[in-house]
C-alpha cells in the first residue's frame, strides 16, 4: 500500500523541478526588466511602477535595443556605424517619440528614450551619430533602404524603440538641447 504513495510524492517532486526549470528558461536576472505597461516590450519600466527597483531600472537603461544585450549608446562618446553592402544606403529615420529620463544617481545621469519609424517592410533599423557642441546635442537616427529606388515595398509602417546615454556631464540649471533628425526636446539639468 506505500507505493502509491511514493510514486504520488515523486511525481509531485518531478513536476517541481519541471516548473523551475522552466522558470529558469523564461529569463534570467541579467535581463532587463518588462515594461512598466503601456510600453513597446523591451522597453524600461517608468520610476512608478512597484517592485521595481532603481538597480533594475538603471541595468534596463543600460541595454540597448530590446534583446540584444549591448550596452546603450554614449551620445557623450560618439559612434561608428558598421558599413552597408552595396544594395543599401542610408536615410534618416522619421522620429515619432522622445523623452529624457533623469536616473536617480549622483550626479545625475541622463537617458534619451527614442521611438522611431520604419517606414516600409524594407526599411530596417541602422544606427545613430551623435555630436555634442556645448548645450546642443545633435543625434540623427538612422534606418537603411534599398539602394535601388526601383525596389518594391510593402506599405507596413514599423517602430522600434531605444536607450540612449546622455551622460552626466551637464551644469544643475542649465537648460540643454537635443535634436533628433527633425525632432527637437530640451531639458533642465538637476
Amino acid at each position: 500500500m506505500k507505493k502509491p504513495i511514493i510514486i504520488a510524492g515523486v511525481a509531485a517532486i518531478v513536476a517541481l523541478v519541471v516548473i523551475a526549470g522552466a522558470f529558469a528558461l523564461s529569463g534570467d536576472e541579467e535581463s532587463p526588466p518588462a515594461s512598466g505597461g503601456g510600453g513597446a516590450a523591451g522597453s524600461c519600466p517608468a520610476e512608478d511602477v512597484p517592485g521595481i527597483s532603481q538597480e533594475e531600472r538603471e541595468r534596463c537603461f543600460e541595454q540597448d535595443s530590446p534583446g540584444t544585450g549591448a550596452p546603450a549608446p554614449d551620445a557623450t562618446s560618439g559612434t561608428k556605424l558598421p558599413g552597408l553592402p552595396d544594395d543599401r544606403r542610408a536615410v534618416e529615420a522619421p522620429i515619432d517619440g522622445l523623452e529624457v529620463l533623469t536616473l536617480e544617481s549622483f550626479p545625475p545621469q541622463y537617458m534619451l528614450h527614442v521611438q522611431a519609424g520604419l517606414p516600409s517592410g524594407c526599411a530596417e533599423q541602422y544606427g545613430s551619430e551623435v555630436e555634442r557642441v556645448g548645450d546642443v546635442i545633435t543625434i540623427t537616427v538612422l534606418n537603411t533602404i534599398p539602394a535601388d529606388e526601383n525596389v518594391a515595398c510593402t506599405a507596413i509602417y514599423g517602430m522600434y524603440e531605444f536607450n540612449m546615454g546622455l551622460g552626466s556631464d551637464f551644469e544643475s540649471g542649465e537648460t540643454y538641447t537635443v535634436r533628433v533628425n527633425d525632432q527637437e526636446i530640451t531639458f533642465t539639468a538637476q
